[in-house]
């Protein structure tokens, strides 16, 4: 159990000032450029950080790069101080910032370590020990007398990780030094780190990029974005909201893309009677600056567009004001359609009026994206919009929007709703609300929707549960449901499952299922486990259906949340729990059934062949 606190960060920033050049630098030093009349803009590498960590907790910290992770391990170590706010470390702190750093290249490796040892006022037989123990422990016997400089990048960080846990400090501060290590090592390494921390009590504070290594020794992951905690959680959670930032990351680099080769990026002065001409196919209704909205239309709770719909309008207001329409009946209306990305189709005449159709499969981020000019409004100005929609089904949508810096998201709310010869014509309101920009609410579903899968679910003894028995018959059942009519083919259907929702430790492929939707548009697919092969604890289970070769080719360089080429992933949609009753289970994430055989040197005397025997 973690104990007393050791680090807390109140209100802590860190800024630093952008200098023009070396000239403005000198300048400000020696504090001339108030009387010059010459500022320099700041950035905040840090903004507002509060939180705390406890004795003996493993944490991580997570973030893109210029999040603030690397600026946060230097507050804590000393190397820099904050700009504001209050910083409290309790303990004796050990840093390894970077490779290279506190040993000195034309040093041996035994010269720097007893150095190393020296400085933390330990020498003689006591030195001695530990220097065998960090050789032993670095494994480059071979190389401890050499000097730094000769090592590879990969024996350096292993002879300073060996160096800096030889004694335990109260806390240790690691910054992406393990990523150039090997499998091996860095399974050492690991290990080092929980023995520290669960029987020495050293609180440790990791710095990674790789999420699932850091969750791999971290029970807590602390995610920074743009100098703020963006998530402090559970790493069972993180690994969610990780999953869906990825798609949420490319999403945005898709938007950015359309609108500079739109040119919707500047903002641009309006002058002129009050109604006038906005974006191309966009009126807006209002006077002032006029800057960039981008909304965009999202599936509700199931994660997938349930089936092509059509939009005929769009309003937007602002503190209950029409500020900005969009009509599909305008003769340059689809200038204001972001394609890359979206599901945007053609515009067609459907239901007597003109209207642009969105589909409901195609690609792996299920939105329709479209771009307007609007008065620049104020941050806390109550926001909304108002869409028009024809479709053969009622929808489930929600939206997301960005403008003035701001973003913000909604839940629809039905307006208005008839029925006509079938078809549903819908005036759908959204009130937007202010929202986090890479939102930790995980997602299940990722795919291009070309199938989806639902419903799965495991039988054993002949009833659906979520306990399971290790190592009894078990039959897994999932729905499926065909929405492209081209669909013929071979598909990779996967079935992975998390210990603890964050490991893998099992996934089974199959490759030889064809679906066609010319034979049947839905159906269930099914998987025989012979023998339960998980052993006790508690599971995530995610189902993925992917393109042929899917898992064999370069396609999967993406990652799966943006990848074209999965059709649907429900992310850890189910939790199952696996019983203690089986000893054997107990401990192990996995156990098999073998075919086991023996034979033996005797001969029979009926036969006079070896004697043979064959068990499960």
């Amino acid at each position: 159990m973690p104990g007393e606190m050791v680090i807390r960060a109140a209100d802590l920033s860190k800024v630093y000032k952008l200098y023009a050049g070396p000239g403005q630098l000198l300048l400000d030093k020696l504090r001339l450029g108030r009387v010059l009349g010459l500022s320099s803009p700041e950035h905040a590498a840090l903004d507002g950080i509060n939180l705390e960590i406890r004795q003996g907790e493993r944490v991580a910290i997570i973030g893109r790069n210029g999040a603030g992770k690397s600026t946060f391990l230097k507050l804590l170590s000393g190397v820099s101080e904050p700009s504001s706010g209050r910083l409290e470390v309790r303990g004796k702190i050990h840093a390894l910032l970077a490779i290279g750093s506190g040993f000195h290249p034309d040093f041996t490796g035994r010269q720097n370590v007893y150095a190393y040892l020296a400085n933390q006022g330990i020498a003689g037989k006591t030195a001695d020990a530990l220097v065998r123990d960090i050789v032993e422990f670095a494994e480059i016997e071979d190389y401890i007398d050499q000097p730094i400089r000769v090592y590879s990048t990969g024996m350096g960080v292993r002879l300073m990780f060996a160096a800096s846990t030889a004694i335990a400090p109260d806390i240790l501060l690691l910054d992406e030094v393990l990523g150039v290590g090997d499998a091996y090592f860095a399974g050492k390494s690991y290990e080092r780190m929980r023995e520290m921390a669960c029987g020495q009590g050293t609180t440790m504070v990791l710095v990674t990029h790789d999420i699932y290594s850091a969750v791999n020794m971290c029970e807590r992951v602390i995610w920074l974005d743009k100098g703020r905690v963006l998530m402090d959680a559970p790493a069972k959670e993180t690994v969610a909201a990780y999953e869906k930032s990825i798609k949420m990351q490319e999403e945005e680099r898709l938007r950015l893309k359309n609108l500079n080769q739109q040119g919707r990026l500047r903002p641009s002065g309006l002058s002129g009677p009050p109604a006038h001409s906005g974006l191309d196919g966009v009126t807006a209704e209002a006077g002032g600056l006029v800057g960039p909205l981008t909304l965009r239309l999202k599936p509700g709770a199931e994660g997938y567009f349930a089936a092509p719909f059509y939009l005929t309008e769009v309003v937007f207001l602002a503190a209950g004001r029409s500020v900005a329409v969009w009509r599909a009946e305008e003769e340059r209306a689809e200038q204001a359609l972001l394609r890359h990305g979206s599901q945007w189709h053609d515009f067609e005449s459907f239901g007597g009026q003109r209207a642009v159709k969105i589909m409901d499969y195609g690609s792996p981020f299920q939105k329709a994206e479209l771009s307007l000019n609007l008065p620049v409004t104020a941050a806390g100005v109550d926001l909304s919009c108002r869409l028009s929609l024809l479709s053969a089904a009622p929808l489930s949508l929600r939206l997301e929007a960005e403008a003035n810096g701001e973003t913000f998201d909604a839940k629809a709310q039905t307006l208005s709703r008839r029925v006509e010869d079938g078809l549903y014509r819908e005036t759908l309101a959204f009130a937007l609300t202010p929202a986090l920009r890479v939102s930790s609410t995980p997602e299940v579903f990722y795919g291009a929707a070309n199938l989806v899968l639902s419903n799965p679910r495991f039988i054993q003894h002949g009833e659906e549960r979520l306990l399971l028995e290790s190592g009894q018959p078990t039959k897994l059942l999932m729905d499926y449901t065909i929405k492209d009519k081209q669909l013929d083919e071979l598909l990779q259907i996967a079935a992975v499952f998390h210990k603890n929702g964050v490991q893998e430790v099992s996934r089974s492929l199959c490759t030889q299922l064809c679906f066609a939707y010319s034979k049947s548009i839905k159906g269930t697919i099914s998987a025989f486990f012979p023998r339960f092969h998980l052993g006790c604890g508690e599971y995530t289970f995610t189902p993925l259906v992917a393109r042929k070769d899917y898992y064999y080719s370069t396609q999967r360089q993406k990652y799966f949340t943006v990848n074209e080429e999965v059709l649907c992933c429900l992310s850890r949609c189910l939790n199952i729990m696996v019983d203690d009753s089986d000893p054997f289970a107990k401990g192990a994430a996995v156990v098999k059934t073998l075919d086991w055989s023996l034979e033996s040197g005797a001969e029979s005397q009926e036969t006079g062949l070896p004697i043979s025997q064959r068990g499960p």
